[in-house]
């Protein structure tokens, strides 16, 4: 085995780190998203009870998709009302078909903390929507079902 000259190895480096910052760094969930991906977090303690975050990633058409949809007056730009309204119209979706039983009984969820981006001009790109809900959970043992 050679060992290689360290003003050799230096050179090398050095060309390595150019050319990487030829390329622009980008931010990115480290793969392609086709349609969507859904997450649930919960969170839960003795002072402020249960929260609940839903968070959904969307690939560029099906965000595309989601905001002609959201676009209520069809002017190719998503403004923050009509995300908001969108984002409403969600939460009512998740009050039916995320219901949450503590000890037996159902529990209202308090969504709030909404989240909407991209807003603006309506172009393929990926987005994300997020919204997060309160439950009141008393000190003590539970059982919680989702």
């Amino acid at each position: 085995m050679i060992a290689a000259p360290r003003a050799v190895v230096a050179v090398v480096a050095a060309g390595c780190l150019l050319a990487a910052s030829a390329w622009p760094a980008r931010a990115h969930q480290g793969h392609v998203l086709l349609r969507s991906e859904r997450t649930l977090k919960l969170e839960i303690d003795g002072r402020q009870g249960l929260r609940i975050v839903v968070t959904v990633n969307y690939g560029e058409e099906e965000m595309l998709r989601l905001c002609r949809r959201a676009d209520e007056n069809g002017d190719g730009v998503l403004d923050d009302r009509e995300a908001s309204a969108h984002l409403e119209q969600w939460g009512e979706e998740l009050r039916r078909e995320l219901p949450v039983r503590l000890d037996g009984s159902f529990r209202r969820v308090v969504w709030t903390d909404q989240f909407f981006e991209p807003t603006g001009p309506i172009v393929r790109r990926p987005g994300t929507l997020e919204m997060a809900g309160r439950v009141s959970v008393p000190t003590g043992r539970h059982e919680l079902f989702f």
